[in-house]
C-alpha cells in the first residue's frame, strides 16, 4: 500500500469515526481495519487480540471516552498494551498488536472477520463469548476460531460465566494452549469498576486497571 493509498483510507475512517449514543460493543468498526493495515516493520512480532468490550471498546459519548478495553482508564493501561509490553520485553523484534472484535464483540462475527482479513498472526491471545449465548452454535464457532490459525494460542476465559469459563478450559486444555481463569479475578470487587467520569453500571463491570493489570500478567506468566 502505497503511503497515499494509506492516507486516504485513514482519513475515510476517520470521517467515519462518529459519536454513538447506545452502549453496546460496536468498537472498532470505525478503526478496525485501520489498526490492522498500518505500515508494520517487515520482522515484527505480530500478536492478534480476539475479544469483545474487555479487549477493546471505543468512544461512546455520554458512556465512555477512551477506545481501549473498557474500564481502564487509559490506553495502556488494559490488558492488550500490558501483554505487548511483556511480551517486547523478552524480544529482540518489534511486537505489534492486531485486533479482531469483529465489529460488534461477539465470536460469530469475529470468525467472519478471520476467514475475510488475512492478518497472519505469530500469536493469538482468544478473550470472548460474554456477548454470546451459550449453545451449540457457540460451541462449534468457539471451535473453530481455536483451530483457525496454525500459531500458538493463550486463551482468557468468560468473565461472568463460569459455564462458558469452564468449557473454554476444556478446549484450551484439549489443545495444550495455556488458559487464564477470569472467574477469581472477578470475585475480587477491587478489580472492576468504572474506568471513566460516568459511574455507568455497564462499563463498571468491565475489569479496572487493577484488574487488567491482572489479566495480563497472568497471561505473560502462562506464555513464559
Amino acid at each position: 500500500m502505497t503511503m497515499r493509498v494509506y492516507l486516504r483510507k485513514a482519513r475515510k475512517l476517520l470521517s467515519l469515526a462518529k459519536p454513538k449514543s447506545e452502549f453496546n460493543a460496536v468498537d472498532a468498526t470505525q478503526t478496525l481495519e485501520f489498526l490492522n493495515h498500518r505500515p508494520m516493520p517487515p520482522n515484527s512480532f505480530k500478536v492478534l487480540f480476539m475479544g469483545d468490550s474487555l479487549m477493546m471498546h471505543g468512544s461512546s459519548k455520554g458512556l465512555w471516552d477512551n477506545c481501549c478495553g473498557m474500564a481502564a482508564s487509559s490506553p495502556e493501561k488494559d490488558f492488550v498494551h500490558r501483554i505487548v509490553q511483556g511480551v517486547q520485553s523478552s524480544m529482540d523484534r518489534p511486537v505489534e498488536a492486531l485486533y479482531n472484535n469483529g465489529g460488534n464483540g461477539t465470536i460469530v462475527q469475529m470468525l467472519a472477520y478471520a476467514r475475510r482479513i488475512p492478518l497472519e498472526p505469530d500469536l493469538v491471545i482468544l478473550q470472548g463469548g460474554e456477548n454470546d449465548e451459550f449453545n451449540d452454535a457457540f460451541r462449534s464457532t468457539y471451535r473453530a476460531l481455536l483451530d483457525f490459525y496454525p500459531v500458538p494460542y493463550a486463551v482468557i476465559g468468560d468473565l461472568w460465566s463460569e459455564e462458558k469459563s469452564n468449557f473454554s478450559q476444556q478446549e484450551s486444555m484439549a489443545r495444550s494452549y495455556p488458559f487464564v481463569n477470569l472467574r477469581a479475578i472477578n470475585q475480587d470487587p477491587s478489580n472492576s469498576g468504572d474506568g471513566g467520569p460516568y459511574a455507568h453500571a455497564g462499563v463498571a463491570q468491565h475489569p479496572n486497571d487493577k484488574g487488567m493489570a491482572c489479566i495480563a500478567r497472568n497471561v505473560l506468566e502462562k506464555l513464559r
